[in-house]
C-alpha cells in the first residue's frame, strides 16, 4: 500500500505491463517512472485520455485535464513511444514502448 509511483520508483526489475489510473493531474510527472519501469516491447494502458470530453474544451484549464492533456502531448510527441486512444467508455491510451 502506498503512493503508487513512489512504489513504482522502489521497485526493482522491469514489466511488460503498466496500467496507469492515478490523480490526473499527476500522469505527466508519472511518466519518467514507468519509462524506467516499462522494459521495450512493454505497454502502457492508461484510463480517462477523454476525460468526459473535457480536453476538448479550451475553456477548461483544470489541473486534472491540463495533466492528461500533457501526459497526451508527451507520448505523442516521443519517439520512445507508439500510441493510440481507443475510444471506448471515456478513453483508454494504449502505448507500446520502443
Amino acid at each position: 500500500m502506498g503512493e503508487a509511483v513512489e512504489t513504482l520508483r522502489g521497485m526493482s526489475g522491469h514489466f511488460d505491463l503498466i496500467f496507469n489510473d492515478i490523480d490526473k493531474s499527476s500522469y505527466p510527472a508519472s511518466l519518467p517512472a514507468i519509462e524506467s519501469r516499462l522494459r521495450p516491447s512493454g505497454v502502457l494502458i492508461v484510463d480517462n485520455l477523454l476525460w468526459s470530453g473535457k480536453v476538448l474544451d479550451p475553456g477548461d484549464r483544470s489541473p486534472e485535464t491540463q495533466g492528461v492533456r500533457e501526459l497526451t502531448r508527451l507520448l505523442r510527441e516521443s519517439d520512445q513511444w507508439i500510441s493510440s486512444i481507443v475510444p471506448i467508455r471515456d478513453g483508454v491510451l494504449l502505448a507500446y514502448k520502443r
